[in-house]
């Protein structure tokens, strides 16, 4: 049957109206140095090409490296500024979609409705995406931009479907060949959401009975192409890069740290609790009280997704679109977009332990990035549908209700505004400043934290601040690598771990702790953080008259090193904007709150 055409232009101009109004509000609340969400770490890869921690993000230290090329203000700042242009480019490209899916004439079949009011669809589906709380929040910083290039990575692939939806007979192989170049890409840095798409975009193109053996023999080679990123890993690893978390520099390292086992522990899983149960290392009577976890933890985040994430109109809006493009044409893309959201979802409720803290809603809300899009797609469709039906009724009921929804969407983003605004979110990295500032000259430092080592990374090895101290992250001591790249980067610590077996994972770091603090404990000052890591818990817990000094925010172990004029005062902190940031609701600076808290200060 020959499709119906819609003619909507000058669609250009609207995706440029689209990508230009969310840059300009997001450099309005974009983070100017980095916020407490691993951002320091990102900067720090991207700046350095270090490498992150598992599964590495290898297309991402690769982009953000170029962005940290360009002269534009601190090396943070460029990166988070590549986090908003991802951003808005994926909001573009949602509109780009569904102009594409609207030009089918599939959902408006009538030649007589006006341009524009599928050119207001296509915007508001769009500026509903950028302006979604956790999008963006994403957007302004730049550990927000590894979620955001996999969002762009899936519209593109959601191009390629409407496209070999709209092709003539032969030319849907081209479509095979991009995605599964695009799916590689994407599974070169965030793959835990691509991989996802991989099971509706087989189904997809198999319900395509056109393509024969021949395009789906290319489409794997494209697939490897795209996963060619990849081979950043094991060769940036072979030459021992500061930030090298993981150092996946042999073959069983590499699928260590692709696969993320070094989380296993915190990241449970329905088949991991499955192999528990049949090796008989998880008792069947627990087994009831485990299941009912994921649902458990995850509940605040499912409540919060339908009406703060994408606000109540806009998720019966996609509801509604459900129900229509099942009385249209192109079901096979509706199953495409309904199969990888019920996958998305089905994979967040398999992890059954990840702690209940007052971030964990929002960290579930990150992972749940991919299904923001296709709700505004939906929600958009139906708006089209909506405001066409009301255009035969009267015109004026149709320029009412899209005002009605466009203010809908200026309330909300008015709304968030405060929360999501990073603008003046400097805490972090005035925490990091502060602990060095706390630390004398030479001096060996535990880091307990992500807010510790991360905003120590970027400020020592980005802006060169005090090079002098020593850190060592305290959770690599559980693990081989970690140990064995301590040792080469300071042989003079006299740490020799990696020459020793182990039962076990907490025997080593009890070795590791306790044998650099005695050999380097009459030879510099030694320091460790507030944070309740794994230095207090392996080696101080186990020292119990270890006589401790304070120095701004950091303890100082009692030795002939230390004097007392080598002790800072807390009122020689820097705390700019800390009350400020008492606005942000996902709690992410409240460990940073309470250790400034434990150093005498109040706010």
């Amino acid at each position: 049957m020959r499709e119906t055409q819609l003619t909507v232009s000058p669609r250009w101009f609207w995706l440029a109206l689209v990508f230009l109004t969310t840059q300009l509000v997001y450099l309005q609340t974009l983070n100017p140095t980095f916020s407490n969400d691993d951002s320091a770490e990102t900067i720090t890869a991207g700046a350095t090409l270090g490498l992150q921690h598992p599964p590495g993000y290898a297309l991402s230290a690769l982009t953000d490296h170029c962005a940290a090329l360009l002269p534009l203000g601190s090396f943070g700042y460029r990166v988070n500024w590549s986090s908003s242009l991802l951003a808005s480019l994926g909001a573009t490209l949602l509109s780009l979609a569904l102009f594409s899916l609207f030009e089918t004439g599939r959902f408006l079949k009538n030649k007589k409705v006006p341009s524009w009011t599928v050119n207001f669809c296509a915007v508001m589906g769009g500026l509903g995406l950028a302006f979604a709380p956790t999008y963006w929040q994403n957007a302004l910083s730049a550990k927000g931009g590894i979620y955001l290039l996999s969002v762009c990575l899936q519209l593109l692939i959601m191009g390629c479907v409407v496209r070999s939806v709209r092709a003539k007979k032969g030319n849907p192989t081209r479509s095979l060949e991009l995605s599964f170049f695009l799916i590689g890409l994407g599974l070169a840095s965030h793959w835990e959401t691509l991989a996802i798409f991989i099971p509706a975009l087989l189904l997809f193109f198999i319900w395509n009975r056109e393509i024969t053996m021949t395009p789906w023999v290319r489409a794997v080679f494209f697939l490897f192409l795209g996963l060619s990123p990849l081979l950043y890993l094991p060769l940036r690893a072979h030459l021992n890069p500061v930030l090298d978390l993981g150092a996946p520099d042999t073959r069983a390292l590499f699928w260590t740290d692709l696969t993320r086992s070094y989380f296993s522990d915190h990241e449970l899983t329905w088949i991991g609790v499955l192999k528990a149960v049949f090796k008989g290392s998880f008792p069947m009577i627990t087994l009831g009280a485990i299941l009912h976890q994921p649902f458990h933890n995850k509940m605040e985040a499912f409540l919060l997704y339908p009406g703060w994430e994408i606000g109540w109109i806009s998720f019966v809006l996609a509801l509604g679109g459900i129900v229509l493009w099942l009385r249209s044409e192109g079901k096979n893309i509706l199953f495409f977009l309904c199969l990888s959201c019920f996958l998305l979802w089905a994979s967040m409720f398999s992890y059954f332990n990840i702690s209940r803290t007052i971030d964990s809603p929002f960290i579930t809300l990150k992972f749940l990035l991919s299904s923001d899009w296709i709700i505004f797609l939906l929600s958009a469709v139906a708006m089209a549908v909506l405001l066409s039906k009301l255009n035969h009724l009267k015109k004026s009921l149709n320029l009412l209700m899209a005002l009605l929804l466009a203010c809908c969407l200026i309330w909300k983003t008015n709304n968030v505004w405060d929360g999501v605004n990073q603008a003046s979110q400097t805490v972090t990295y005035d925490y990091g400043q502060n602990l060095l500032k706390s630390l004398p000259a030479h001096s060996l430092f535990f880091a307990e934290s992500d807010a510790d080592y991360f905003s120590l990374y970027y400020l020592q090895q980005v802006e060169y601040y005090r090079p002098d101290v020593i850190m060592i992250p305290s959770f690599t001591l559980f693990e081989p690598w970690g140990t064995q790249a301590i040792e080469k980067r300071n042989p003079d610590v006299g740490l020799t771990t990696s020459s020793v077996f182990f039962p076990d994972h907490f025997a080593r770091i009890i070795y590791a702790t306790s044998e650099l603090v005695v050999k380097n404990r009459n030879l510099k000052p030694i320091a460790f953080s507030n944070f309740n890591g794994a230095f207090h818990i392996y080696y101080m817990n186990r020292q119990k008259n270890t006589k401790i000094r304070s120095s701004g925010l950091v303890w100082l172990l009692d030795s002939p090193m230390i004097h007392a004029e080598t002790c800072l005062s807390p009122n020689r902190l820097r705390t700019r904007d800390l009350e400020k940031n008492s606005i942000q609701w996902d709690g992410s600076l409240d460990g940073i709150r309470n250790v400034y808290a434990l150093a005498g200060l109040k706010f």
